[in-house]
């Protein structure tokens, strides 16, 4: 295999399986290159809104956080104590257990499958992480209409 692609919270272990199997292989004679892949690269993560930060509560929610702590630094620091340091960050890796995942099936129904490619293939580097902006795919598909 040439290159190697994969996700960057997948890509290690993916690694470590395949060269201890390439070179077992390799040791005994059944492949003729002692490394598996010419080039490997990692795609970046697209990231989602913390539902923990403050900037990300609701409005109600942070004008009741605000009234009861005081401040704005008091109400950070009472949601970095109850959800821990992650609560300091407004974006993060998508998570189920954070809720804040968006469905690509979802997207496709709304905005179409082409809208979510261009959408995909312009968000950012390839390798980098890069928030989700749903206003974003909407100017992709204006575009696209």
């Amino acid at each position: 295999m040439d290159w190697y692609n994969g996700g960057m919270e997948h890509t290690t272990l993916h690694l470590l399986y395949s060269r201890f199997w390439h070179k077992f292989l390799y040791d005994i004679g059944v492949v003729p290159k002692p490394e598996p892949y010419q080039k490997r690269t990692s795609h970046g993560m697209i990231l989602g809104l913390n539902p923990h930060a403050f900037e990300n509560q609701p409005d109600a929610e942070r004008k009741r956080l605000l009234a009861e702590y005081g401040s704005e630094k008091a109400a950070r620091e009472a949601l970095v104590e109850k959800y821990g340091e992650m609560a300091e960050h407004p974006i993060v890796k998508m998570s189920k257990s954070l809720g804040n995942v968006v469905n690509p099936d979802d997207v496709v129904n709304e905005y179409g499958a082409d809208t979510l490619r261009l959408y995909e293939m312009f968000i950012g580097d390839f390798e980098k992480a890069a928030p989700w902006n749903t206003n974003s795919i909407k100017g992709c598909k204006r575009f696209l209409d």
